[in-house]
C-alpha cells in the first residue's frame, strides 16, 4: 500500500510539473502552478533552498508569500549596518506585509558568525517564524537598534546576543513594545543595569526564561527583583555576573 501510495503521489508530482510546460497565451507558466493544489505546490517548492523559496519565490506574488511562510521557519537577513539609513529601511519594507509581521513571533539578533548557535537555542518549536537579524554588530548604532524594535511584531521571544553597545534606552524600548515576552536573551549585552532590568521586568511580567550571561553591570538586587516580579520564571542565565549590591 505504502508503495503504491509512493507510486501514485510521484505520478502526480510528474504530471503537475510536466504541465507547467503547456504554456500558451492564455495559460503562462506561473497560472499553471498557482492552479496547482497548495499541498503538492507546498512539496514542489520545499525543494528548493530555504532562502529562495522566501525571498524569491515568496515575493512573486501574495499566494506563493503564503506558502513560502507555510514552510520556511527561519527568515534572515544579513545586514550591513554600516548604511544605517539602508538597513532601517530594508526592514520596513520586510515588516510592512501584514501577512509576515503576523507570522513572526521571535527575533534574533546576533553576529552572523554566531547565528547558528543562536538558533540552536531555546527558541519554542512550532510556535511562529523566526526573524534572524544578522551582521557586524559593533556597526549598529543603538539608534538603529530601537528603530528595529519594530511596534507591530507580536514577540514572544527575543534574543540580542553579544551587542555590547546597548544600554538601558533598548530595555525601555523592549518594556513599551513586547510586553508579551515569555523568552529573552541579553547574553554579552555589557551596558545594562538594574535599572534597565527593573523597567523591563515591571512591563514583561509573562517572562519564562532569561539570559543575562555576561552582563557585568548587573547586581544581585535586578537578580532579586525579576524573581518576585516573574511569578512564572522557567529559567534564569546569570552565569558570570560580577557585582554584588554593598548590601
Amino acid at each position: 500500500g505504502n508503495i503504491l501510495k509512493h507510486f501514485d503521489t510521484q505520478f502526480l508530482y510528474k504530471n503537475a510539473i510536466m504541465s507547467l510546460g503547456k504554456v500558451s497565451k492564455n495559460n503562462p507558466p506561473s497560472s499553471c502552478l498557482l492552479q496547482l493544489p497548495l499541498e503538492m505546490l507546498v512539496k514542489i517548492i520545499s525543494l528548493l533552498p530555504e532562502s529562495d523559496i522566501f525571498w524569491n519565490v515568496g515575493f512573486s506574488c501574495r499566494k506563493l508569500l503564503s506558502v513560502s511562510l507555510h514552510i520556511v521557519r527561519v527568515i534572515e537577513l544579513c545586514v550591513d549596518f554600516k548604511d544605517t539609513q539602508q538597513s532601517i529601511s530594508i526592514i520596513r519594507q520586510l515588516l510592512a506585509r501584514r501577512e509576515i509581521t503576523n507570522s513572526i513571533k521571535h527575533l534574533v539578533i546576533c553576529q552572523e558568525y554566531r547565528k547558528d548557535t543562536a538558533l540552536s537555542g531555546n527558541i519554542p518549536q512550532r510556535s511562529g517564524k523566526i526573524l534572524l537579524i544578522c551582521g557586524r554588530l559593533e556597526q549598529l548604532t543603538e539608534n538603529t537598534l530601537i528603530e528595529m524594535l519594530h511596534h507591530e511584531l507580536s514577540l514572544t521571544s527575543l534574543y540580542i546576543i553579544g551587542y555590547i553597545n546597548i544600554t538601558n534606552r533598548i530595555l525601555q524600548k523592549i518594556a513599551q513594545c513586547y510586553k508579551a515576552l515569555s523568552n529573552l536573551d541579553l547574553a554579552g549585552c555589557v551596558e545594562i543595569t538594574d535599572n534597565g532590568v527593573f523597567i523591563l521586568v515591571d512591563s514583561c511580567k509573562d517572562l519564562t526564561h532569561i539570559c543575562l550571561r555576561d552582563c557585568y553591570k548587573i547586581t544581585d538586587i535586578a537578580i532579586g527583583y525579576i524573581t518576585m516580579r516573574c511569578s512564572g520564571l522557567r529559567g534564569l542565565n546569570i552565569s558570570c555576573l560580577l557585582y554584588t549590591s554593598d548590601a
